[in-house]
């Protein structure tokens, strides 16, 4: 099996920019909502309550877009992961190991994030099944990560 290097410089901006994307799921309050910017980051929906179905249906922040774009973003995101691992495999320097500490604390930080989205949308299967895949995929990635750490 071909092991393809990867630029560490390249992976810190892309986690960069997935922190930018996902940074609000860090903190995300339970019983939140969130919406997408149009450059492609999580935000907290701040509408009040009693105009939140209007106002989300007017600027289509309807849930299966967040569907989708959790389904996607964190497609790319499991990219990352994999990127990191590889690197890791191939250099097993301490640049590499500081990268995986606070990937690591960030998927733990998002996954809460993520819970709590998956319990605003109960109803709504197709985002629980999404948010289930993608927190056991951080978690399979977390659990390597902590291997990974354990013998460093």
């Amino acid at each position: 099996m071909e092991i393809v290097e990867y630029d560490i410089s390249d992976i810190k901006q892309q986690i960069i920019s997935f922190k930018n994307k996902f940074g609000v799921l860090e903190n995300l309050p339970e019983e939140t909502k969130m919406c997408i910017s149009d450059d492609d980051t999580l935000y907290i929906d701040t509408t009040p309550r009693v105009l939140q179905k209007i106002v989300r249906k007017f600027r289509e922040q309807t849930r299966e877009k967040i569907n989708t774009f959790l389904e996607t973003k964190f497609r790319d995101y499991n990219i990352l992961l994999k990127m990191i691992t590889e690197t890791y495999n191939s250099e097993k320097n301490n640049e590499i190991i500081e990268i995986i500490k606070n990937t690591r604390a960030f998927n733990r930080n998002i996954a809460k994030g993520l819970n709590n989205t998956k319990n605003v949308y109960s109803e709504y299967l197709e985002i629980n099944s999404t948010i289930d895949r993608i927190i056991g995929e951080i978690v399979e990635f977390n659990l390597l990560f902590e291997s990974i750490i354990n013998t460093n």
